[in-house]
């Protein structure tokens, strides 16, 4: 199995000026894209997973994993959903 590439989310989700959001560690690593760098259907996608699959009190940005989740959608892949939302209340819960 391949990696994907960070790129190939952002090229799918992103508007064409979006860009990853960096930590400001050493070692830069991306953790978020502004909701408004996403294109219009991306943006619809990320509302519904916001308000129905994994909540979130993030308005203006998302992480990596929604936007990977987002990319899986519009490239059409099948996802278990259960596991995501099982981890996301275990995060909640500690």
């Amino acid at each position: 199995m391949s990696k994907l590439s960070l790129d190939v989310v952002l090229k799918k989700i992103g508007l064409p000026e979006a860009r990853w959001e960096y930590n400001r560690g050493e070692s830069a690593v991306p953790l978020s894209i502004v909701c408004t760098d996403l294109n219009p259907e991306a943006r619809i996608w990320q509302q519904i997973i916001a308000d129905y699959i994994l909540s979130s009190t993030h308005a203006t940005h998302i992480r990596i994993r929604v936007a990977v989740l987002i990319w899986a959608i519009l490239e059409g892949k099948r996802i278990a959903v259960l596991p995501l939302i099982r981890d996301s209340m275990w995060k909640v819960n500690q």
